[in-house]
């Protein structure tokens, strides 16, 4: 099990320095702007504000969009 965790960690970690070093802007701002709704979202949620919800959905779509593998990167 622990091993994995630690494999799926590595690959997404990779994707994540991979769009970091990337030329895609797009990708990057998705990136960036995925993490900081979702880190937003979980103070929120320490702080007991409702609509950390809204920002968690729209981070984790975020970086979904900006990992996402292009069908020829595959």
């Amino acid at each position: 099990m622990a091993k994995e965790i630690q494999k799926s960690y590595e690959e997404i970690r990779d994707q994540v320095l991979g769009v970091l070093q990337g030329k895609d802007p797009l990708k990057k701002g998705l990136l960036v702007g995925g993490l900081v709704l979702t880190t937003l979202s979980l103070v929120m949620l320490l702080v007991r504000a409702v609509p950390w919800v809204v920002l968690f959905i729209l981070g984790v779509f975020f970086l979904s969009l900006a990992l996402r593998k292009k069908p020829s990167e595959s």
